[in-house]
């Protein structure tokens, strides 16, 4: 008799055992993400609560009303619906559900580059093997905060674009992904900037034959259309000027860290994978579409570019990489240990299950690991006795008006940089790196200070300030009084 239990467990038992190796890869994945986005929350992850706050209680912001420096200033919050949710998500579930779904996210986007390797013909060996080597360059940016909301559309974006070439009505699933990721995160400009490419590839590669099919119509319309995406958020044309203040600001790759050209030793994993790229851009084997090879060659430019732009480059790799190895070398056929591979897979499951129960069912308080609350008080009782302005590290700002809502507008800055001009971002960058002779001007309205421990700038700030807190993170300082 018919079971479609037992053909629909036969089927996923064969599944995972042709699988087994990606499946264990991504599990070892898992767990990492979970452990690094579980041990803290960075500056982006207490924005993303600020803001979310600030959206719930007065509605999308379009002028700032949280730091003394920008109060007023225009401020176009391109991330509100990823600010949104995960301020939603913390009120319903705790910082535990932020934790969970920044790590779906962050697995999701290597998950489908290794779907994506595998439906292009890639062995399972070669697309577990690949996607080992792309984590570690991954790691790192896999942490709470709108970025990593953006790695599956990503991945999802050049797939869709790379088996659609002539357009199709499929092809137009592009464009509700970019609305989403347009209202998430700025990284959406690498999306419409992949569908640009995509057209003009695309084009190039029949030449003379677009003009008597009028495919080139298509082409045009959907990379016009990419564009507009842009625009479909509560800011409609607003968000041109927040696109303009982040690419154009010559300040950033100055003196915000991420922003900054990538350098040895943390950004080794993407140079090692850039050498890759690059390998795979020239090789005549497999053959890469046209639109394959620019887009390796566009998110390896935009990686020595920025810090922040690395994380795309790897995700690319996982998926075009795997075929390239198989063309050196293609795994023989070995005969198949059902039973055993069902139990690695089925043991990595437990274990990392148990892993992810055990961090999400961590306190809250340990989620702040390294700012601790006797420095939150130490600062807010410093705020209370004086009149001043409290400078905070990029770092400590949203994490103080998280807990401390009384501190808004006595904050001095926060981490939206974007809200500063070139010249003041140049003098906090000369304030925090002690590099020039009137560094210390850079602060002078200002009387509670909250920064890292950091004793080149804490013993030159104490000739006017007196240390009130310190512990091997947070240092809390206050103006001496005039004798």
């Amino acid at each position: 008799m018919f079971n479609p239990g037992r053909v629909s467990g036969s089927q996923l038992a064969r599944t995972v055992d042709r699988e087994t190796f990606p499946i264990l890869v991504l599990l070892a994945y898992t767990a990492a993400v979970v452990g690094t986005i579980g041990t803290w929350f960075g500056s982006d992850s207490w924005l993303m609560l600020v803001a979310g706050r600030e959206i719930a209680e007065h509605g999308i912001p379009h002028h700032d009303g949280l730091t003394a420096w920008t109060i007023g200033r225009v401020w176009v919050d391109q991330q509100w619906l990823a600010h949104t949710g995960g301020y939603g998500l913390h009120e319903l579930a705790g910082p535990a559900a932020l934790v969970l779904v920044n790590a779906a996210a962050a697995v999701g986007g290597l998950a489908l580059a290794v779907v994506g390797a595998r439906q292009g013909g890639a062995s399972a060996r070669s697309a577990a093997f690949v996607a080992l080597v792309c984590a570690p360059a991954l790691i790192p940016f896999a942490v709470i905060r709108p970025q990593t909301l953006s790695y599956p559309l990503f991945v999802g974006l050049f797939l869709l674009l790379e088996s659609s070439s002539p357009p199709t009505r499929m092809t137009l699933l592009c464009l509700p992904l970019l609305v989403l990721w347009a209202n998430l995160h700025g990284s959406a400009l690498l999306g419409v900037g992949l569908v640009s490419l995509w057209a003009v590839m695309g084009a190039s590669s029949r030449g003379g034959r677009l003009g008597r099919s009028r495919v080139w119509e298509r082409y045009v319309g959907l990379a016009a259309a990419s564009w507009l995406c842009l625009l479909a958020t509560p800011y409609t044309l607003s968000v041109v000027g927040y696109y303009r203040r982040i690419v154009f600001n010559p300040a950033f790759g100055e003196v915000v860290t991420e922003w900054m050209r990538p350098s040895f030793p943390f950004s080794t994993p993407f140079f090692l994978l850039a050498v890759v790229a690059a390998a795979l851009v020239v090789t005549p084997r497999p053959r890469y579409s046209l639109f394959a090879r620019a887009a390796l060659a566009l998110t390896v430019v935009a990686g020595f570019m920025a810090v922040r732009y690395t994380p795309w480059l790897p995700l690319l790799v996982a998926v075009l990489a795997p075929a390239a190895l198989d063309a050196l070398r293609r795994p023989r056929a070995a005969e198949r240990h059902v039973r055993i591979n069902l139990a690695l897979v089925a043991v990595g499951l437990v274990a990392v299950t148990v892993f992810v129960v055990l961090q999400a069912s961590k306190p809250a308080s340990r989620y702040e690991r390294t700012l601790r609350p006797a420095a939150r008080r130490a600062a807010t009782e410093a705020a209370e006795r004086s009149d001043g302005l409290v400078l905070a590290s990029p770092q400590h700002a949203d994490w103080l008006l998280w807990h401390n809502p009384g501190l808004r507008g006595r904050i001095a800055f926060d981490v939206r940089f974007e809200l500063l001009t070139a010249d003041e971002l140049r003098r906090l960058g000369a304030f925090f790196s002690h590099s020039d002779p009137a560094w210390r001007n850079a602060a002078a309205c200002c009387s509670v200070f909250v920064l890292h421990t950091d004793a080149a700038v804490i013993d030159g700030l104490r000739r006017d300030l007196r240390v009130v807190y310190s512990d091997d993170t947070t240092t809390v300082l206050v103006r001496r009084s005039p004798e």
